[in-house]
Formats: structure tokens, C-alpha cells, sequence
């Protein structure tokens, strides 16, 4: 009589290779595609996502900071964003900034700017109201 002798590690090795196989064979291509994507990028700079976000933070003078009681605040908005879309989120969290709205002046990073400019990671966005004395 013969006595076969089955190696277990190598049996678990054949065994895991056939789940693996059935497995890559269940998953739609576009999937895999998407999952080889994402571990080809595990040790580089993380994807860029429509979700990724950026913080900034805004300053408020003068009539600005009497409305808000704030002299700053952190603000976090969607990659991409606009200083347009900063100020229609300040005035969403603080109405009564519209009233001063059509007369403020910008600053991003201490350089006066207009509402198209794009926000970046660490700005600072200063909100100027007109001041008046004499």
C-alpha cells in the first residue's frame, strides 16, 4: 500500500490561490481597475478627490468683525473653491454680513483680490469693509 504525503502549507497555498482566483473573476473589471488605482497610489501623494477639502482662514475689520463678533475663523471649503464662494458661505452662517456685502474689499494673503480668485490650503482671506473717519 501506498501512503500519500500532501504538504499542508503547499495545500494552503493552492487553497488561497483558488479563493483569490474566484474572487478577481466575481469582481466587475471596472472595479478592480478602480481598487489597482488606489494601491498603486498607497505610498505616493494621496488622489485628488472632488471631495478633498482646503482650509482657510478669514479675518474680519471693521464693521465686519461688529456683525460677525469675530475677529477670525477658520473656514473649511471644497478644493477649487472661490472667494465668491467664501463670502456666500460667511453670509449663509452670518446674514447680516449682505448688508455690507456689496461694499467690501478682499484681501488673499495680504494682496487685495476680486471674487474669482481660488483659495488655497493655509490662505488667509481678509474681509475690509469701507471704513470712515477723518
Amino acid at each position: 500500500m501506498m501512503e500519500l504525503v500532501v504538504d499542508s502549507k503547499a495545500r494552503e497555498k493552492d487553497l488561497l490561490e483558488g479563493v483569490k482566483e474566484r474572487v478577481r473573476w466575481s469582481i466587475p473589471h471596472s472595479v478592480m481597475d478602480t481598487i489597482k488605482i488606489k494601491t498603486d497610489n498607497i505610498n505616493d501623494k494621496p488622489l485628488e478627490s472632488e471631495f478633498s477639502c482646503v482650509k482657510i482662514k478669514i479675518l474680519f475689520f471693521a464693521r465686519a468683525r461688529d456683525l460677525t463678533g469675530l475677529t477670525e475663523m477658520p473656514l473649511e471649503l471644497s478644493s477649487g473653491s472661490t472667494t465668491r464662494d467664501c463670502l456666500n458661505k460667511l453670509v449663509a452662517k452670518f446674514p447680516c454680513l449682505e448688508e455690507i456685502r456689496g461694499c467690501i474689499v478682499l484681501a488673499l494673503n495680504e494682496e487685495y483680490t476680486t471674487e474669482d480668485s481660488v483659495v488655497k490650503e493655509k490662505d488667509e482671506l481678509a474681509i475690509i469693509p469701507p471704513i470712515s473717519g477723518g
